[in-house]
C-alpha cells in the first residue's frame, strides 16, 4: 500500500487569492504549489540495512534507490539533497497532481518529516496598472489524510491547516496615472454657462481642472511645455490665429 510508505501528494491546482492594499485598491494573484521539499528522520539507516557506506544505505531502504530518485508522478530537482546517517533532504515536483510514494524495503521503527519547503507558482497582474502600496492576503491548506497536502497514512501532521501568506510590494520608479476620457478638456466659466447666458454677458474668464496621480520612488523635476507658449502660462489659438493665454 502506498499510502504505508513514504507519500506526498501536493494540491497542485491554481489558487486565487485576493490581496489588498493599506489604501484599500484590491487584485487577484493566482497561487499554485508545483512541488515541495523535506526532510525525513529515522534511526540509523547503517544498522538499519547492515551497510556501512552512508549513502548505500539509504539507498538500499527503498525500492527503486533512495528519496532523491523521485517515484512516478514526480521528479527530483537535484541528484542528492543532503543526507546523514539518521537524516535525508530530498525535493519532489509534481508532473500530474498525483501521489507519489516511495516503498520502504524495511521496518523503520520511527520516522518523521521537518523543515518543509515549496515550489510554487505566483502569477500577478501587471504591476505596471498597479497602484504603488504594500499588498497582503492568504490562502489556507488542509493537512493530513485525504487532504489537500497528503503525507499518506503514516506521516500525521502536527496541525491540520495551512495558511500561507502574501506581502507583496509594488513601487514604481515614476508613474503617473490620469482618469479615462482625460485628453480632452472643455473650458467653462466659473459656475457653468447657464448664469452667463441668464445675465447677458460673456464670461471673464473660462477655466478647467484635470485630476491626476503620481507616484514617484525618489527626487524629480517638473516642467510645463505648451503648444502655445505665453510668457511662462500656456495658451489656446483660435481659427484665425489668435493665441491668447
Amino acid at each position: 500500500d502506498e499510502r504505508e510508505g513514504v507519500m506526498l501528494k501536493v494540491p497542485v491546482q491554481s489558487k486565487v487569492v485576493s490581496v489588498t492594499s493599506s489604501s484599500g485598491v484590491t487584485k487577484n494573484v493566482v497561487f499554485k504549489f508545483i512541488g515541495m521539499g523535506l526532510s525525513m528522520e529515522t534511526s540509523d539507516v547503517t544498522i538499519k540495512a547492515g551497510i556501512p557506506n552512508v549513502y548505500e544505505a539509504h539507498n538500499a531502504l527503498w525500492a527503486g534507490g533512495s528519496l532523491d530518485n523521485a517515484p512516478d508522478n514526480c521528479f527530483s530537482t537535484t541528484p542528492i539533497g543532503g543526507y546523514s546517517a539518521r537524516v535525508f533532504r530530498f525535493f519532489w515536483l509534481s508532473r500530474n497532481g498525483q501521489a507519489c510514494a516511495k516503498q520502504a524495503l524495511f521496518a523503520f521503527g520511527r520516522m518523521y518529516f521537518y523543515g518543509i519547503i515549496g515550489a510554487y507558482q505566483l502569477t500577478t497582474p501587471n504591476p505596471l496598472g498597479m497602484q504603488p502600496g504594500t499588498y497582503t492576503g492568504s490562502v489556507v491548506y488542509t493537512l493530513g489524510p485525504g487532504m489537500d497536502f497528503d503525507f499518506g497514512d503514516v506521516i500525521i501532521p502536527s496541525a491540520s491547516t495551512l495558511t500561507i501568506n502574501f506581502t507583496l510590494e509594488v513601487n514604481h520608479v515614476f508613474a503617473v496615472q490620469f482618469p479615462p476620457n482625460s485628453d480632452r478638456l472643455a473650458l467653462i466659466p466659473e459656475g457653468g454657462w447657464q448664469q452667463w447666458l441668464n445675465r447677458g454677458r460673456r464670461p471673464e474668464k473660462l477655466f478647467a481642472n484635470q485630476s491626476f496621480q503620481l507616484w514617484n520612488s525618489g527626487v524629480f523635476k517638473m516642467q510645463i511645455q505648451c503648444e502655445y507658449p505665453v510668457g511662462d502660462r500656456c495658451g489656446i489659438r483660435m481659427g484665425s490665429g489668435h493665441v491668447v493665454p
